[in-house]
């Protein structure tokens, strides 16, 4: 015998239903890159400060962007509760910039040396 289409499952049931539920989520974050995820930021300097630049993502929250020296870096941003600076959802386009203005300004100076 078959349960009705629309009867209330038993608890059982349900149970498996939502764990099946939150495999398939976690796959699909994964998938598409959006779970949460820490990615350092490879050749890419801060153009403040030299520091590591690292990546975090978090299907519950904007990307952000941290520097690894923390205070003393110079870069115009808040710091977070970990002491570094984070470039927040509204601060990435100025952190493209700046990182390009950088990478402009290091080819300029090797065409100056192989000259």
């Amino acid at each position: 015998l078959a349960a009705p289409p629309f009867a209330p499952l038993p608890p059982h049931l349900m149970h498996e239903a939502r764990r099946t539920a939150r495999l398939a989520e976690g796959r699909l974050l994964r998938t598409l890159g959006l779970d949460q995820r820490t990615t350092p930021v490879p050749d890419r300097p801060c153009p403040w400060c030299g520091g590591e630049l690292t990546l975090h993502t978090d299907p519950d929250e904007a990307p952000r962007v941290t520097c690894s020296t923390g205070e003393d870096c110079t870069a115009p941003v808040p710091l977070d509760d970990r002491g570094r600076r984070v470039w927040g959802w509204g601060d990435l386009v100025a952190l493209v910039g700046a990182l390009a203005a950088a990478e402009k300004a290091s080819e300029q100076a090797c065409a100056v040396i192989g000259s």
